[in-house]
């Protein structure tokens, strides 16, 4: 099994975080979801619930990250907002250089 590391925290943020504030919003009109959120409030937390409500953030996460995908980027692409062009082909003699960067400024550790 993968560890979290600096290497995919950022990933498990872009989701965790996202999800978790779209179930809160959801938590208004759902009572489903409003358990989810105040369940440890009368037991306890509990281990389990923890878990659930991480997994329930994490897709909640990818749903919205897929409509943004969905909507948003269509609507940049039909308003005339060009895709920009990846050249992939010196990533390899770049990617050491961008790694330090990233590296020294961001990650303070």
């Amino acid at each position: 099994m993968n560890d979290v590391t600096a290497g995919n925290f950022g990933l498990l943020v872009a989701y965790l975080l996202p999800g978790f504030v779209s179930l809160l919003g959801l938590a208004a009109y759902s009572e489903t979801v409003r358990t989810w959120l105040t369940a440890g409030a009368a037991t306890g937390p509990t281990v389990g619930g923890f878990l659930y409500l991480t997994l329930a953030s994490i897709t909640t996460g990818l749903l919205v990250s897929t409509v943004r995908w969905a909507l948003l980027d269509s609507l940049h692409h039909a308003t005339g907002v060009r895709r920009p062009e990846w050249d992939f082909g010196n990533l390899s003699k770049r990617l050491p250089a961008f790694e330090l960067l990233v590296e020294s400024h961001y990650r303070y550790y």
